[in-house]
């Protein structure tokens, strides 16, 4: 990914936030923390805790 590509994105796949965090690219984002699963997450929405626990997540591709 060239650097206008990540302007455009706002993040490079693979980029890891944790609970709270705000997030700077829509995406499909998987918890890396708890038991795998795979959310949607819209730019600019905080990352969500899981069952109460912080946790941390990695973006796995991107939407719109």
């Amino acid at each position: 990914m060239n650097q206008t590509d990540l302007k455009l994105r706002g993040c490079a796949l693979g980029a890891v936030y944790k609970t709270g965090d705000l997030c700077l690219q829509a995406g499909l984002w998987k918890c890396l923390t708890t038991k795998p699963q795979v959310v949607v997450i819209q730019r600019n929405e905080r990352f969500p805790d899981v069952g109460g626990r912080e946790v941390f997540w990695h973006l796995t591709g991107y939407i719109g």
